[in-house]
């Protein structure tokens, strides 16, 4: 299984600082939206605990019509 979190490296044009943001692969969205972090082993340890939380919750059961014998 894949991960659905991941963490990407941007460079500020103003500076050339890196950041480093959480992205959703999945659902997409604003790569700031899970937070923008200086430090690459905070993005990780949020990266991690997002896609622990992720493979915990109950998946959607798909409704099927049941089967006519």
């Amino acid at each position: 299984m894949q991960s659905r979190f991941k963490v990407i490296e941007t460079t500020t044009h103003v500076d050339g600082s890196k950041r480093y943001r959480v992205v959703d692969l999945v659902e997409g969205g604003s790569a700031s939206k899970n937070g923008v972090f200086t430090v690459r082993t905070e993005a990780d340890a949020v990266c991690s605990i997002l896609n622990v939380e992720h493979c915990l919750e109950p998946h959607r059961a798909v409704a099927r019509k049941p089967v006519h014998q």
